[in-house]
């Protein structure tokens, strides 16, 4: 038995209304979902291009960065009074480069333990912070001690702290010094016998 459905026109119409107004929505839907792709598109390209564009910025910073410092090995320990006195001037030309290297160099101890570091014992011999005992003075390197002292600043801690505390480094620098070779004296003198 085959049933037979009788649609009525006012069924018909309210039928192909409600179509009419589902595929309204459906084209409204779409609409706004081509409007969110293409939005969406947009801000992904713009993300992309600054992304690109911060990173353009930090390798460069870091190659202009990379170019500015200074290798340790090369000039440090300074093991000449001629060669103070360039050092001395090329900080003076970039101090800044200087301090962050001496920051790198000294810290986390500081200059009492670290001074070899700056200069060898060789020339710390002939040295001493104000010159006296006919010794290199190392406050007429003005460049060189202004950077030591920004390099190894401390809250609480002046100019006149940071001076003691370079005479304590160059009086234990010296007396390890002496200790090494009054020890080499010993063992030289055990050996002969």
């Amino acid at each position: 038995m085959d049933r037979v459905f009788k649609i009525d026109e006012e069924d018909e119409k309210s039928c192909c209304s409600h179509a009419q107004e589902t595929m309204l929505k459906l084209e409204k839907v779409e609409e706004r979902l081509s409007n969110l792709e293409k939005t969406m598109e947009r801000k992904m390209e713009e993300m992309k291009n600054i992304i690109l564009n911060t990173n353009s910025k930090i390798i460069a910073l870091m190659e202009q960065q990379r170019r500015s410092m200074i290798t340790p090995k090369s000039e440090f320990p300074i093991y000449s009074t001629d060669r103070l006195a360039e050092i001395n001037d090329l900080i003076s030309e970039s101090p800044n480069n200087y301090i962050e290297l001496f920051k790198r160099l000294l810290n986390p101890e500081g200059i009492g333990k670290n001074i070899e570091r700056i200069f060898t014992r060789e020339l710390i011999m002939q040295m001493n912070y104000a010159g006296s005992i006919d010794k290199v003075a190392l406050e007429k390197f003005e460049s060189l001690n202004k950077a030591l002292y920004e390099a190894t600043k401390r809250e609480g801690r002046n100019f006149i702290d940071y001076r003691r505390e370079v005479r304590d480094a160059f009086h234990k620098a010296k007396n390890r010094s002496y200790k090494a070779s009054a020890k080499e004296k010993k063992i030289k003198k055990a050996d002969s016998l």
